[in-house]
């Protein structure tokens, strides 16, 4: 049985339903430690290269987990973010910041790190895990 056409018709759907928008980073390795700069006493900014600009949605996770960190708890929150198929394959690090959202004006500006990957067999989206940090 080829599903080649349902596939197809499966990813307009899920992409019609993607209704915030991103621009995900990714940092670029300018190679060798960075040299702390002796005027301003700050280390360079880490390059880093926009690969994807466009549309997504986000999803609840499967947990959420707390840590200490210096002395203060932390809420690391789990979700699951969608890109179209087509976009760029997305790898652990990336940086997904959020530009505007149809149904959530909360998640504008809100920064998740993708943490792992959720490969399947007959993709109607890219899926991702990300989790954002909640001081």
């Amino acid at each position: 049985m080829d599903v080649t056409v349902e596939i197809a018709e499966l990813r307009v759907q899920t992409e019609s339903m993607m209704t915030d928008r991103v621009v995900i980073t990714r940092v670029t390795d300018p190679g060798g430690a960075p040299v702390l700069d002796p005027v301003t006493g700050l280390y360079p900014a880490v390059p880093s290269t926009d690969i994807y600009t466009g549309v997504c949605s986000l999803a609840k996770g499967m947990r959420g987990q707390t840590k200490s960190s210096s002395g203060d708890t932390v809420v690391l929150l789990n979700a699951i973010l969608s890109i179209p198929v087509g976009g760029p394959t997305l790898q652990i690090r990336d940086v997904v910041r959020f530009t505007a959202s149809r149904f959530n004006p909360a998640l504008v500006g809100a920064v998740y790190i993708v943490t792992s990957l959720l490969p399947v067999s007959h993709p109607t989206r890219q899926r991702v895990t990300v989790e954002a940090v909640v001081g």
